[in-house]
């Protein structure tokens, strides 16, 4: 599982693991997962990691805080055909404008 996330501070909290960070190339992401990387991480400044067990997904964008709604992102990107990684799970510590399915609250 790689992991991405602009404060390594927080992903450890949600994800430990003995790895070191380092800075991301975002040449090595692949093109369609960099267009979903550059919306949920405005501030370019970015870490990753890798955890090498078995695990449920293959990438984890954890953002401390979104200033915008993940879900809109997905969706967006998906009704233009980019085709997203299977296994990739956004978290998000806080963040702005989020709602549920058909904008619930």
């Amino acid at each position: 599982m790689i992991i991405f996330t602009d404060d390594r501070e927080y992903a450890e909290h949600i994800l430990p693991a003995q790895e070191q960070w380092v800075s991301v190339n975002l040449d090595a992401a692949g093109p369609n997962l960099l267009k979903l990387i550059s919306r949920l991480y405005p501030s370019k400044v970015m870490y990753t990691r890798e955890i090498r067990r078995e695990m449920r997904w293959a990438y984890v964008l954890a953002v401390k805080h979104a200033s915008s709604s993940h879900f809109d992102h997905l969706i967006e990107l998906s009704q233009k055909d980019v085709e997203l990684p299977d296994g990739t799970l956004c978290l998000a510590g806080s963040g702005c404008k989020f709602h549920g399915l058909r904008h619930r609250r």
